[in-house]
């Protein structure tokens, strides 16, 4: 684990070669997670949010980064463990595809975004029970450029935990503000 986290951050410090476009976004997206599949009849849906970190590489189309993330409380809705609540956490590493405003020209562009990584789940029934799992995102979105250093979007992600004893699987719209530097 730690020669992957020192391989990504060593990934995250190379130049970007870029000198028109921004280098650097930070993204805070705050939404909900709706649990979907064979899931959504044992947990109710929560609010979710996450914190994004990103390097675009030249021309600007793609970037690549690290994503913090919170599912919480999701409440069990029936069953011995009504009432409790399972909180998720995420850190992944991301990458996205979409072209920079100053390479289109137009105000609303799309973009793509995926990653991998740890999902920690945490359940409290009685006893506190946790667990870390592999998980997988992807999703996109539409942004617009609100400055010239500001972005609003629109967010909408899958996230699939890989827990073979729930495989919870949620949808996470959201809306994202970003500062670009």
């Amino acid at each position: 684990m730690r020669g992957f986290l020192a391989a990504f951050l060593l990934v995250l410090s190379t130049p970007a070669h870029c000198e028109e476009l921004p280098d650097w976004a930070l993204s805070l997206t705050l939404g909900q997670a709706i649990v979907a599949g064979g899931e959504a009849d044992l947990f109710a849906d929560s609010t979710a949010f996450s914190l994004d970190y990103l390097r675009f590489a030249q021309p600007g189309w793609f970037g690549w980064g690290a994503e913090l993330g919170s599912a919480l409380s999701h409440k069990v809705k029936r069953g011995a463990t009504a009432g409790s609540k399972m909180n998720q956490i995420w850190f992944t590493p991301i990458v996205r595809l979409g072209a920079q405003e100053e390479m289109t020209g137009a105000d609303l562009r799309p973009y793509a975004i995926f990653g991998g990584g740890i999902y920690r789940q945490t359940m409290n029934a009685g006893e506190r029970r946790a667990g870390s799992f592999l998980g997988v995102n992807l999703g996109g979105g539409f942004e617009v450029n609100l400055r010239e250093s500001l972005q609003l979007a629109a967010d909408v992600r899958y996230h699939y935990i890989l827990d073979d004893a729930n495989s919870l699987k949620y949808i996470f719209p959201g809306a994202r503000i970003t500062i670009l530097f």
